[in-house]
C-alpha cells in the first residue's frame, strides 16, 4: 500500500512547542506517512535549524520556499503555488498561525484535498497601536482564507481555535484541539549521569536551582525572572537561576544581562545554551518560572511540571496546562515579591510528587504522546 505524503509547512525547526509537536509525529509516524518539511525563510536565507539533521534521518525531505515577507503576497503566492502543484502532498499541514490562510489558498489551488490549519497559540498584538492594527487587519484577511479553504482546523486549545476559526466551524465540530504531545517518559527519567555531568557544570555547589526555559525575546518576559532573583537576594536566599535558551532578540538579551550585571546578579545566574536533551536542564531545577505575558499551550509547562520541577506560571499561560499533579500553580499579577514568597514556600518545604504520579496525571489530561498520535494518523488517512 502506498505511504501518504504529509507536508508540514513551518518556519526553521528551531526549539520550539510547535517544533516539538512536530518531531513528536514524524517519530511515530515516519514509518507509516512520507514527510516533507517546507520551511519558510527569507529570500536567500537557508538556516539550519535544530532538528533538521533528525528531519532527514527518519527519511523525510526539507524543502525551501521564500518567506511571504520577504517577497511579497502575490510572488510567494505564484511561488507556492507551482511548488505545491509540482509536489503535491495528500495531505498539507500549515502550523504558521495566521500565515495559513494564504498558504490554505495556494494548496486549494494547486488541488490539494486536505489542508489542515494549526493554531498554536491564542493570538494577541500589543505595543504599537498602529502596528496592531496593521496585524489585526491582516489576522481578518487571512481568516477569511483560513475558514474559506482549509479542511480542517486544529488548535492547541480551546483559546487557539477562537483566534483563527470562525464560531460556525467551532460550533459545527469541525474543528479539533491537538494537545502538544508529550514524551513522558524522557522528562520523568532523565540521563542520571548527563544530569550529574550538568550539576557538576552549571551548579557545583549545589545550590537551590531556578530556571526559566526557552527562546529569549520579550514575550517570554524574561526581566521579570531577574527581578524575582533581585528580591531573592535581597532577603538573603542562597540560590542560582538557570536562562536556558536561544538568543533569539539580540536587543532583549542584551538588555537582560545588563540587567543581570546592575543587579549584582552576576554569580547568581547562569546561561544555559540550547540543546536538544532539555529534560536533563529540568532535572537540574527545582523551580521552574512560567514569566511569559502571554502562551498558547506550553510544552515548557508541562515538561516543567513532569520533570518534578515545582512550576509557577503567569496568567499568561492558559489553565489547562496545569497536570494537576500537585506541583504547579498560577500567580496573579507579576509581583516580584509575591513570587519570591512561593518560592521560599517551595524551598522551605519542597513538594515531591512521584515519577508515576506525573505521568498519570498527563494521560489523564489526552497529552499522551503514544495515544494522541495514533489519532493524528487516523486524522491524515481520512479523505
Amino acid at each position: 500500500m502506498t505511504k501518504k505524503t504529509v507536508m508540514h509547512v513551518t518556519g526553521t525547526m528551531n526549539f520550539g512547542g510547535a517544533e516539538v509537536l512536530m518531531m513528536n509525529i514524524i517519530r511515530k509516524l515516519h514509518d507509516k506517512f512520507n514527510f516533507i518539511f517546507l520551511i519558510n525563510e527569507a529570500k536567500g536565507t537557508r538556516t539550519k535549524g535544530n532538528f533538521d539533521d533528525e528531519i532527514l534521518s527518519l527519511g523525510a525531505k526539507i524543502i525551501y520556499c521564500n518567506s511571504i515577507r520577504s517577497v511579497g503576497i502575490k510572488q510567494y503566492q505564484k511561488e507556492l503555488t507551482a511548488l505545491l502543484k509540482e509536489v503535491k502532498p495528500d495531505v498539507l499541514h500549515c502550523h504558521l498561525n495566521a500565515k495559513c490562510g494564504v498558504i490554505a489558498k495556494c494548496a486549494h489551488n494547486a488541488g490539494i484535498k486536505k489542508i489542515i490549519s494549526h493554531s498554536h497559540a491564542k493570538l494577541k498584538f500589543k505595543g504599537n497601536p498602529i502596528k496592531s492594527l496593521i496585524s489585526y487587519a491582516e489576522l481578518y484577511w487571512q481568516r477569511t482564507m483560513i475558514n474559506k479553504y482549509s479542511t480542517d482546523f486544529w488548535g492547541c486549545s480551546e483559546e487557539a481555535l477562537y483566534s483563527l476559526y470562525y464560531k460556525k466551524n467551532i460550533k459545527g465540530g469541525k474543528c479539533k484541539v491537538v494537545s502538544n504531545l508529550i514524551d513522558a517518559e524522557r522528562f520523568i527519567y532523565p540521563d542520571e549521569n548527563v544530569v550529574k555531568e550538568y550539576k557538576e557544570k552549571y551548579n557545583p555547589d549545589g545550590k537551590f536551582a531556578l530556571g526559566v526555559v526557552g527562546r529569549i525575546a520579550p514575550v517570554k518576559n524574561y526581566l521579570f525572572a531577574v527581578e524575582v532573583a533581585e528580591e531573592l537576594k535581597a532577603r538573603g536566599k542562597d540560590f542560582v537561576l538557570f536562562i536556558a535558551g536561544l538568543k533569539q532578540n539580540k536587543e532583549y538579551t542584551q538588555k537582560l544581562f545588563d540587567r543581570i550585571t546592575v543587579c549584582g546578579l552576576d554569580d547568581y545566574v547562569k546561561y544555559v545554551e540550547p540543546r536538544s536533551d532539555v529534560e536533563n536542564c529540568y532535572a537540574m531545577m527545582n523551580v521552574v518560572l512560567g514569566t511569559s505575558i502571554r502562551e498558547g499551550f506550553s510544552l515548557t509547562a508541562v515538561e516543567a511540571q513532569l520533570s518534578g520541577a515545582y512550576t509557577l506560571l503567569s496568567n499568561g499561560y492558559p489553565r489547562e496546562v496545569n497536570l494537576g499533579a500537585g506541583n504547579c500553580e498560577h500567580v496573579d499579577e507579576f509581583n516580584p515579591s509575591l513570587w519570591a514568597d512561593k518560592i521560599a514556600s517551595v524551598m522551605e518545604n519542597s513538594v515531591a510528587v512521584t515519577g508515576e504520579a506525573r505521568k498519570v496525571a498527563l494521560v489523564n489530561r489526552g497529552f499522551d504522546l503514544t495515544e494522541e498520535v495514533e489519532k493524528i494518523a487516523k486524522e491524515y488517512d481520512k479523505e
